[in-house]
């Protein structure tokens, strides 16, 4: 927990044991710039650059180790995800790659690899150009008419109240290509529930586009964004030494790392050392002077740190428990209550080559509610990654629940795993297929949070009470984009905002 060398340099009493803690009475055993609260992957990045910048760092993770949702495992010959799956290789996260020393480990997978929707009985590969759209057996004539006019502008305006993903999919593309494209993709993202989630909160890159051009077709708003950003030169603006040196990724590509996703955070935390401290608890928050006094607990021990800023990267109901709990020194954060995470089960299994009745290359397959069938998905993943299954093995990450089934909370290990292998069999296995060899099952009880309608009006109340306490920053998946991209991005992002504030602000004690 603590290293000797800063023991021996504490002249109080560095833990303590007492039955009922006074954190009032207690003196502080430690002074560090910035104190951040969360080992996931939005707060192992961000005190990474916090650490680069220079600043006196301190992270704490209540878990045993680093990583958050991401959970990488092995065993027997195989590597497989038990959270996050990929990343899309932005030039950002080459970046970071690089800068953290795992350029060299990342592995990319065939972006021409197909990406699969069951439907109707059959495994269709997702239309990624117009040509294969007129080709798809997965629309009807009618649904491609339809989706081909809605794209190049024929789209009735946008409503005045806040827009659903589902509203806004059918106003575009219309119901079917909701209900076979739409909804799978976003039981794959978010595990949510299309019709709750608000269309700006969740997707707004592409609900953006329909305000690009003089139609309201996002087609012709990609196209005037891509041509904006050529004249723009923002490619040239946003070369940096080193860049030459970074790899060449095609576009469509997914990335991992030779050890999983969970490499990431493993290795700042071999960065940082003893300035990262697991199974540590951030307990309670006081702002005292020009500092917070920080609470934290390990097993049954105390330890008062005071920080000049404070970055909580811990999950909503986690932050407006701290924050507006009994003395919490933030009441208006207890509306991040009412942003949801229903449950989810990712089931790990392997099955030998002969228990297919299709060959298990590409991504993986997703399935619409509409389908019937109970698992959300399956990433292929010993097709998409190298080394992730001895010769003749394929691995299957399936994903089963969401907001839509949040029922799945109540079922036994054997029953999920019974009830993922039982869909595979209608939709990639043989009927005669070996019983699965189960390598993983993890239960994620509260997952994915949901970008529902009323999220950003939730997100601007947070900020603007947190403009009435200076130093507390406040950030994580909830708030900031649930992909992995997302939060490496909010962690450089907000690590630039701390130190500014630092900068301007008190001077180190």
């Amino acid at each position: 927990f603590i290293s000797p060398y800063t023991l021996a340099h504490i002249p109080v009493p560095f833990f303590s044991h007492t039955p009922v803690y006074n954190h009032i009475d207690h003196p502080i055993d430690q002074n560090v710039d910035v104190l951040v609260a969360g080992g996931g992957l939005t707060g192992s990045s961000a005190a990474f650059y916090l650490n680069k910048k220079g600043l006196d760092v301190l992270v704490t993770e209540e878990r045993s180790d680093v990583g958050g949702c991401l959970v990488s495992n092995s065993g027997s010959g195989f590597q497989w995800e038990e959270g996050a799956n990929s990343f899309q290789p932005s030039i950002s996260i080459l970046r970071f790659a690089r800068d953290i020393g795992l350029l060299n480990d990342l592995v990319l997978a065939n972006p021409s690899l197909p990406r699969y929707v069951y439907w109707d009985g059959t495994l269709h590969a997702v239309p990624m150009s117009f040509s294969a759209l007129f080709k798809s057996k997965l629309l009807s004539w009618r649904a491609k008419l339809r989706a081909v006019l809605g794209a190049i502008g024929f789209v009735s305006r946008r409503p005045t109240k806040e827009e659903s993903i589902r509203e806004f999919a059918i106003r575009h593309f219309g119901e079917e290509v909701y209900t076979r494209l739409v909804d799978p993709f976003i039981s794959g993202v978010y595990a949510g529930d299309p019709t709750q989630l608000s269309m700006k909160a969740a997707l707004n890159k592409l609900y953006a586009l329909e305000d690009q051009g003089l139609t309201r077709g996002v087609l012709e708003g990609a196209v005037v964004q891509m041509l904006r950003r050529r004249l723009s030169k923002e490619k040239v603006a946003t070369k940096r030494d080193g860049d030459e040196l970074l790899p060449n990724v095609p576009a469509g590509s997914l990335g991992s790392f030779r050890g999983g996703l969970q490499d990431i955070p493993r290795q700042i935390h071999r960065i940082l050392g003893e300035k990262v401290c697991t199974a540590t608890s951030l307990e309670r928050l006081d702002r005292v002077g020009d500092r917070w006094i920080c609470t934290l607990r390990s097993g049954g021990r105390y330890k008062q740190v005071g920080a000049r800023s404070v970055l909580l990267t811990l999950p909503a109901y986690t932050t407006a428990a701290l924050l507006a709990g009994e003395g919490g020194p933030l009441a208006a954060a207890n509306i991040l209550n009412n942003i949801s995470y229903p449950p989810v089960a990712a089931v790990v299994t392997s099955y030998p080559d002969s228990a297919f009745n299709v060959k298990p290359v590409g991504f993986g397959h997703l399935l619409p509610r509409a389908a019937g069938i109970r698992t959300l998905g399956t990433i292929w993943a010993s097709t998409l990654f190298p080394n992730r299954a001895p010769p003749g093995e394929h691995v299957m990450v399936s994903f089963i629940g969401g907001a839509q089934d949040s029922s799945i909370a109540n079922l036994s290990t054997d029953e999920l795993i019974a009830q993922v292998d039982s869909d595979l069999r209608r939709v990639v296995l043989n009927p005669n297929a070996p019983p699965p060899r189960v390598l993983g099952v993890r239960i994620w009880s509260k997952a994915i949070p949901q970008y529902n309608k009323n999220h950003l009006n939730i997100c601007e109340e947070l900020d603007r009470a947190l403009q009435t306490t200076p130093g507390l920053f406040v950030g994580g998946n909830f708030k900031n984009g649930v992909s992995v991209g997302d939060c490496i991005q909010f962690g450089s992002t907000v690590s630039s905002k701390i130190y500014e504030y630092l900068s301007s602000s008190c001077p180190p004690q």
